[in-house]
């Protein structure tokens, strides 16, 4: 009636059938190993009648050799313990014949219903309500889990004790780490200045991180682990002043020379090779607005690498082609920048992988990086002045990628305030966008803003 065997060797079985020598109405148990053993429960019948032309409840349960059979809920008087033999490759269960690869033998003539297996030892109990009442619907598996944990519960140990009629088991014992912060879902989270381990060189209002001190935990617990991929990582300062090569602020356009004088590197110079900076404990499933400086003043000439997001196993392109020449210093804040609009994972999780694609000697550097959570897509204006008959405007956007938004208006007293128009894009270095919007001195006077 019921069967488990195995699909590569006809030595092992398991059966619970008719008498095999058709001479009763007992129910016959067979077990035979994988070495083609016959264990004590071999042909075994049953001491009462269950092939008889009516319908009879039959249960089997073994715990490692200590089998019972129980007919119409009552244990059968049949004694079936048996030193339980190795059973190594049961993988085929058959009902109504016997599990013999590759065809089912000896099929069952008769009739059978409501045929169930649990993965442990029934009861006497759950046997007479099974026989009452039938089989129960599976039960719904649901993931454990913890409610209401504080951070005072954190590097405490747990374990669980299930218990029924049958008896009780209890569960290994593990340990609960709780952290301490709830992942900020709107404004800047992060804004991380990378260093030179032996000399602290910090643009203010960003945090610092070095190898020395990598991985890092900032403001919103936020952590960030950098890594080589295909290279080991490096990094350096650019000396002080008289060093011609030294970027030197030169307020108001220019107030982040740090960032740009300090940087780690992929110490690599060939294609393929580069970094990885991952970013955690974000609020998950959440959109980013991601800067990263990328700079060295004295690599030259271009240095090119190729830039996406990995955290969700899909590839998200961030920039390909990057590229930035030691010998063109930044003229303003946010030159040498990409970046975009990002999405952390579900685990709440940011993967930047830049790999070297051309250009001379290492090719994939990062200075900085900046996190703002669900921006709101703004836009200012840095300086205006006068080109070949244009007015140059030069705006600063909040990430990569995003469009310059101008506004204009011919009274700034009274307004309105309305697009732009007649502009054109002149050049895009990261955050830094230039538009030139043609000067006719007829036309009534214009003043612009952005859109912050």
């Amino acid at each position: 009636m019921f069967s488990e065997g195995s699909t590569n060797s006809n030595n092992q079985l398991w059966s619970l059938g008719t008498d095999n020598t058709g001479a009763s109405s007992s129910a016959t148990v067979f077990v035979r190993s994988d070495a083609n053993q016959s264990m004590a429960v071999n042909g075994k019948k049953s001491t009462r009648a269950v092939f008889d032309g009516t319908w009879h409840h039959l249960v089997w349960t073994d715990a490692s050799g200590q089998g019972r059979l129980y007919v119409d809920g009552t244990l059968d008087e049949t004694d079936y313990t048996y030193t339980r033999p190795a059973l190594s490759f049961l993988n085929l269960t058959e009902i109504g014949a016997a599990a013999r690869a590759p065809t089912p033998l000896n099929p069952f003539s008769g009739y059978i219903d409501e045929v169930a297996t649990w993965n442990r030892v029934l009861s006497w109990t759950e046997i007479q309500q099974v026989m009452t009442n039938g089989v129960p619907i599976p039960p719904v598996v649901t993931a454990p889990s913890l409610t209401n944990v504080q951070v005072a519960d954190s590097n405490t140990t747990y374990f669980v004790t299930i218990a029924n009629a049958a008896g009780s088991v209890t569960s290994s014992v593990v340990r609960l780490y709780v952290n301490d912060y709830i992942p900020v879902g709107t404004g800047v989270v992060a804004m991380v200045d990378f260093d030179l381990s032996t000399l602290a060189d910090i643009q203010p209002g960003f945090s610092e991180m070095s190898l020395a001190t990598n991985p890092a935990f900032f403001a919103n617990a936020v952590k960030v682990t950098i890594s080589g991929i295909g290279a080991t990582l490096a990094e350096r300062h650019r000396l002080s002043p008289p060093d011609a090569t030294m970027v030197v602020n030169n307020p108001p356009w220019l107030t982040q020379a740090q960032l740009y004088n300090d940087f780690i590197f992929a110490n690599n110079t060939t294609d393929g090779t580069g970094l990885r900076v991952v970013i955690e404990h974000l609020k998950p499933n959440t959109t980013f607005g991601v800067t990263v400086w990328s700079f060295d003043p004295i690599s030259a000439p271009d240095r090119v690498s190729d830039w996406t997001e990995t955290a969700s196993g899909s590839p998200v392109t961030i920039q390909i082609g990057y590229d930035f020449n030691g010998a063109a210093p930044p003229t303003n804040d946010f030159n040498n920048t990409f970046g975009g609009l990002l999405t952390s994972s579900s685990l709440g999780r940011l993967q930047l992988e830049g790999l070297r694609n051309g250009g001379a000697s290492f090719g994939v550097f990062v200075n900085a990086i900046r996190l703002e959570a669900n921006p709101s897509p703004s836009s200012g204006l840095i300086r205006g002045v006068l080109n070949d008959g244009n007015v140059r405007v030069t705006g600063v956007v909040q990430y990569p990628g995003q469009p310059l938004d101008i506004q204009q208006t011919s009274d700034l007293v009274n307004g309105p305030w309305v697009p732009a128009v007649g502009g054109v894009p002149v050049s895009t270095n990261g955050m830094v966008i230039d538009i030139d919007f043609p000067l006719d001195p007829a036309a009534p006077q214009l003043f612009y803003r952005g859109s912050r």
